[in-house]
């Protein structure tokens, strides 16, 4: 029996939801930090003291500032589903602190701190990454600090198909500014010493993904495109800086010169139930899981015949990206599956093509 069939199996005798076939829908972040938003740093050095593999970050589903849940039944129900998923008792959990009054309450702390595990435990935890229980729902990450492939929405597109958007920015982001800022990242990336950086380059860009949303939930909102990509370093300092700079440009620098009209979008989405930064909450893919026990009260999240995610297949890709990756649809409901974000700083995350320019890159696609 293969591992992850043994582990399927294990799973289903602890009563829990079954591991999906291409991997729990990943939680996009929105910075490395992003997990730990608004945990002082006092309080991250302390937990970066643990040694690797003895620790777990617990994010809960569906719930938000610490002064608006019950923190002790929380703790009841994490230390019960810890037990059954791991075997250890009276695991040491610390609650997130309460939200600092200069933040709002929407970007909340909502992650426990879970110590004094082993490693298989904390392999096996954040491996499925996402548990429902009957009592409780929660997502683990093993690491405090890490980069996402989730870059920023983009306001303005008017092409007709995702494969068009995604092409426009696979475009957009051949040239300057973006492109010389890509290559200069990977100049500086230990893990490129003696390659072809300009090759190197190009390959971070064939990860490229798009995923077209509405920004609200009104009958006829706009549509905006969330962009992904690999990282093309491994330092969250770098990264961050890097996607600020596109993020928030100088005054009168726009971010493609081809699309004067396009801009980032500045405000930054949280979901109420997993807390992904990509996702309005009712566009939220856990809102209809099946094997879920649980989907929390009071997120707005709607139930499962009521929405449909807007998401579409990239024309190139048949699975998830590595590392995370930008969303890609399941044939049979709509669903957005991906794979849980590991650390930038690679180019695994290819499309099924092998890398490369998307499907039609040599054609000109419709400008806005």
């Amino acid at each position: 029996m293969a591992l992850r069939e043994r582990r399927a199996s294990e799973i289903a005798k602890l009563g829990l939801a079954p591991l999906l076939e291409h991997g729990n829908p990943a939680v996009h972040a929105n910075e490395p930090r992003d997990r730990v938003r608004n945990v002082p740093e006092a309080k991250l050095k302390e937990w970066r003291l643990h040694p690797a593999g003895t620790y777990v970050l617990l994010d809960i589903y569906g719930e938000g500032d610490i002064e608006d849940t019950d923190p002790q039944k929380i703790y009841d129900n994490l230390q019960a589903a810890l037990y059954r998923i791991t075997g250890l008792k009276n695991v040491t959990l610390e609650q997130p602190p309460r939200t600092p009054r200069a933040a709002s309450k929407e970007h909340a702390a909502t992650t426990w701190f879970a110590s004094g595990l082993y490693t298989a435990a904390v392999a096996l935890l954040t491996m499925v990454h996402a548990w429902p229980t009957a009592d409780i729902t929660f997502f683990a990450y093993k690491e405090i600090e890490f980069i996402p492939r989730y870059l920023f929405a983009i306001k303005g597109f008017t092409q007709n198909s995702q494969d068009e958007v995604r092409l426009a920015v696979w475009e957009m982001f051949h040239k300057a500014p973006v492109f010389p800022a890509i290559l200069s990242l990977v100049r500086k990336n230990p893990d490129y010493v003696g390659m072809d950086h300009e090759k190197v380059a190009n390959d971070i860009l064939s990860t490229v993904e798009v995923a077209i949303r509405p920004v609200n939930e009104e009958k006829h909102a706009r549509l905006i495109t969330h962009v992904y990509m690999t990282s093309p370093t491994r330092s969250a300092a770098m990264w961050e800086s890097w996607r600020d700079g596109l993020r928030y440009p100088d005054r009168g620098r726009v971010l493609s010169e081809d699309h004067p009209h396009l801009s980032v979008s500045q405000r930054i989405t949280r979901c109420k139930a997993c807390h992904g930064a990509d996702h309005l909450t009712t566009q939220c893919p856990y809102g209809h899981l099946e094997g879920w026990a649980k989907i929390a009260e009071g997120t707005g999240a709607r139930k499962p015949d009521q929405w449909r995610t807007r998401t579409l297949r990239p024309s190139q890709s048949q699975h998830a990206p590595e590392h995370g990756g930008g969303p890609v649809e399941d044939e049979a409901d709509g669903t957005a599956w991906n794979h849980v974000e590991g650390r930038g700083g690679g180019t695994r995350g290819r499309n099924a093509r092998g890398g490369g320019a998307p499907r039609g890159a040599q054609q000109r696609p419709r400008r806005n």
